[in-house]
């Protein structure tokens, strides 16, 4: 577990010497059409930390020597294998009074997971999401990987950070909660 976005990049750049490291995050920030292919725009921001998602175009995601660059997502990554992968939870999902929460209006606007969700009623919307979002992260953090880096948006008060070792209990009922949903 990482302390801050600038610790995960650093320890997955440190480990991508064979262009098997990758940083991915959870669907919660936009990636809007228009920039898709500028390495100059961030889609992500975590305090002043930055990065684009793999951008439209260019080299695959999972080959390419400058996707250490980029962040993956679910769509990106899906079905693929990194030795080392760091992720960044986003604000869908967070440790709060000793439970996983998720919240799907904290996904990206286009994220088209969840399209068509809003027509369901709140509750069966929202276990819809749990179910959507869960997944999303068990994708992520697959067990398959050599090594996973976790971290949470470090921002918010309510994230698994700045809580010592509480973050550590919070990861394992992370990985409890992502266990047990694999096998129902």
């Amino acid at each position: 577990v990482m302390d801050s976005p600038e610790q995960l990049e650093q320890a997955i750049r440190a480990k991508n010497g064979d262009n098997k490291a990758r940083i991915v995050a959870g669907y919660c920030w936009n990636w809007p059409k228009k920039t898709r292919v500028d390495s100059d725009y961030h889609d992500i921001t975590i305090g002043n930390w930055s990065m684009s998602w793999n951008l439209d175009g260019g080299e695959p995601f999972a080959i390419g020597a400058n996707s250490v660059n980029e962040a993956g997502c679910i769509h990106t990554v899906q079905g693929l294998e990194f030795e080392y992968v760091g992720v960044i939870i986003g604000p869908d999902m967070r440790y709060e009074d000793g439970h996983i929460v998720t919240d799907r209006k904290k996904r990206a606007s286009t994220d088209r997971s969840l399209a068509g969700i809003g027509k369901l009623s709140e509750e069966e919307a929202a276990a819809e999401a749990d179910v959507i979002i869960k997944n999303t992260y068990r994708t992520l953090i697959d067990p398959e990987e050599d090594e996973t880096d976790l971290l949470t948006d470090a921002g918010r008060t309510d994230s698994l950070y700045p809580y010592g070792n509480q973050e550590i209990a919070a990861m394992e009922t992370l990985s409890s909660t992502i266990d047990a949903y694999q096998a129902e």
